[in-house]
C-alpha cells in the first residue's frame, strides 16, 4: 500500500525525533488539499508513477 506525502514527511519527522504534528495538521495538509483542488495534478500529468 502506498502512503501519502504527509504519512511519509510524518513518518520521517518520528524517525528523526521530531514532533511537528500540529504543523502537519495546520499548514501542510490544508495547503496540500487546496493544491490539488486548484490544480488536479493527476488529472493534468502526462505519466503517472506509482
Amino acid at each position: 500500500m502506498f502512503s501519502t506525502p504527509t504519512q511519509r514527511g510524518m513518518r520521517r519527522d518520528a524517525e528523526h525525533g521530531r514532533d511537528h504534528t500540529a504543523l502537519w495538521h495546520e499548514v501542510w495538509v490544508p495547503n496540500e488539499r487546496d493544491f490539488e483542488a486548484r490544480f488536479s495534478p493527476r488529472e493534468r500529468a502526462d505519466v503517472l508513477v506509482r
